[in-house]
């Protein structure tokens, strides 16, 4: 196998593993979209996922830049549906009782 089939490969499957872990963001938490950070070397990217897809930024030097600090504060500053929250989800509670358990059985 060539050296640029091994990276084409290893590419996909760090693709792989980062979409799984906004899947999982996604469907462990109510959130109607999660951001992540992507940092490589000394360039990074920031990107928006929802249900439908993702929106990156270009990539960018973070050590030169002030993207990623600027990006860092104003997240800081927004409130919990801002940062993708679902507002509309609540809590759900299990009863387990007779009645109850015959409905759901």
């Amino acid at each position: 196998m060539t050296q640029k089939k091994r990276l084409v490969q290893q590419q996909a499957r760090s693709r792989e593993q980062i979409w799984s872990y906004f899947a999982h963001q996604m469907s462990a938490y109510p959130r109607l979209f999660v951001f992540g950070i992507f940092i490589y070397g000394d360039r990074a990217r920031i990107l928006r996922v929802d249900r439908a897809g993702a929106t990156a930024t270009t990539s960018f030097y973070y050590k030169e830049e002030d993207f990623l600090a600027q990006f860092l504060y104003r997240y800081s500053q927004v409130t919990d549906i801002q940062r993708g929250w679902d507002p509309t989800a609540s809590t759900c509670l299990f009863v387990r009782s007779r009645a109850t358990h015959s409905c759901f059985t």
